[in-house]
């Protein structure tokens, strides 16, 4: 029995933590055919022949964070006259197998290609991978205290069992995401895309509320039994209700539940409008196909971040026909039109992976890495690491997802609304780019402060 719910805390915690980010995909298995759809859907030609150069353009412009130099010297822990050693850490085995490697392939995808271009100031950079197999995330934090310069594109569920470890060895640390308000608030951590838990992506209710006004006035969030799905959910309707979102219907539901009937008669007999669910993988492409077969007429199935993701498509199949997902990287399916993120899709499938807007965050956790190195020139030391880091108030990963504030933590004020037609997932709003404003960085409630 303890097994098994901590297993089931794992599912909704990880989906939780994607989706605490605005940010999608984590690691799913998925079938060989799956996966070959999706690369075909986000690289048209991928798995026929890998490119030399990235389809939107040259392989980097003269001023990307990887390239030749001169740089020398051991200048700290890690740091050689020809490389830079640093370590990348994710839950991979355990509970639910291969959760983040999806970040592991992309932060090693990020390495060989600035490498290939010759490194950061001309140092190569040496990663070593971990993995803290959910439970066990001080071990492999510890040793790259003692043999790494920085912990760079980590994806640990449980972060807040590392924040000592880090903050003792002044080591700084760039995630892909963090999943609690300790991680994130740590001193010596730096988020490419940031995601406080004191703010809420509410850019997509401010389009569903022009667009579908009495739809949002009777919404319904659905969240599995747990605390933290339900404090999501609760971060959600509250950044939601300053869009003009009117939530009249909050319910628990078990866990991967299979019966969604008598979920979706309620919605019916509610006239709802809107309705998300706050869950596991499997639960909102379930629910999508109980809407379809009672034929309940929806105006809004917002699927969250978390459903970005080939997966989903998978296993809701025609169902998931209409549903929304809002966004804060550029559409892995529009990669023609962005160098950054065709680079990113190319060199994450030749480390052998499956490009997911997780390991496009990872990637950005490497080249603002890269970056701040590139600035420091032969004097790498982890202090000045973490003071340039401190003074980047504006970063997009050179065009790969919105911009954000690392230096201050602040979430970003843009967003893209896909939804999906045709079994794939197209842009809705903007017709280009992101669509910004301060008002979507919505202020809500920490729930871990709130206990």
């Amino acid at each position: 029995m303890i097994r098994t719910t901590r297993a089931r805390l794992l599912a909704v915690a990880a989906a939780v933590a994607v989706g605490t980010a605005t940010l999608a995909a984590c690691g799913t298995r998925v079938s060989e055919a799956e996966r070959e759809r999706y690369r075909a859907a986000v690289r048209p030609g991928a798995g026929t022949a890998t490119p030399t150069t990235s389809p939107a353009g040259p392989a980097a412009p003269s001023d990307y964070p990887c390239g030749p130099g001169d740089a020398k010297g051991a200048t700290d822990v890690g740091v050689t006259d020809e490389s830079i050693t640093i370590y990348t850490v994710q839950d991979i085995s355990g509970p639910q197998p291969g959760l983040f490697k999806p970040s592991q392939d992309a932060m090693q995808g990020f390495v060989d290609h600035c490498n290939s271009l010759g490194g950061v100031n001309g140092r190569k950079l040496e990663l070593v991978k971990k993995d803290s197999s959910f439970f066990e995330p001080r071990p492999p934090v510890e040793e790259a205290c003692t043999k790494g310069f920085a912990l760079v594109g980590s994806a640990i569920l449980f972060d807040d069992q590392i924040v000592d470890v880090t903050a003792g060895c002044d080591l700084p640390v760039l995630p892909t995401m963090s999943t609690t308000s300790k991680h994130s608030n740590a001193d010596n951590v730096i988020h490419a895309v940031p995601n406080p838990l004191t703010q809420w992506q509410a850019g997509p209710a401010y389009w569903f509320a022009e667009h579908h006004p009495k739809a949002v006035k009777r919404a319904a969030t659905l969240y599995s039994d747990l605390p933290q799905t339900k404090n999501r959910a609760l971060q959600q309707k509250s950044g939601y209700e300053q869009a003009g979102f009117r939530f009249v219907m909050r319910k628990s539901t078990p866990l991967n539940q299979l019966n969604w009937g008598p979920t979706v008669d309620e919605l019916r007999s509610k006239k709802i409008g809107y309705v998300t669910v706050w869950s596991g993988l499997e639960d909102p492409a379930n629910l999508m196909k109980e809407i379809k077969a009672q034929g309940v007429d929806i105006p809004i199935v917002d699927i969250q971040a978390q459903s970005y993701d080939p997966h989903f498509l998978a296993q809701a199949g025609p169902a998931a026909e209409g549903a929304y997902v809002g966004v804060s990287v550029h559409p892995l399916e529009e990669a023609d039109s962005n160098r950054e993120t065709a680079t990113f899709i190319e060199w994450t499938e030749k480390a052998g992976g499956q490009p997911t807007a997780l390991g496009a965050f990872t990637w950005s956790s490497g080249l603002l890495f890269a970056q701040a190195v590139k600035h420091l020139g032969s004097k790498v030391t982890r202090a000045g690491l973490l003071e340039y880091l401190r003074g980047v108030h504006k970063w997009d990963g050179e065009g790969i997802h919105a911009v954000g504030d690392p230096g201050a933590n602040r979430l970003t004020q843009c967003y893209v609304l896909l939804q999906v037609r045709g079994g794939k997932f197209t842009r809705v709003f903007p017709d280009k780019g992101f669509e910004c404003d301060p008002r979507f960085a919505a202020k809500v409630p920490d729930p871990e402060a709130q206990g």
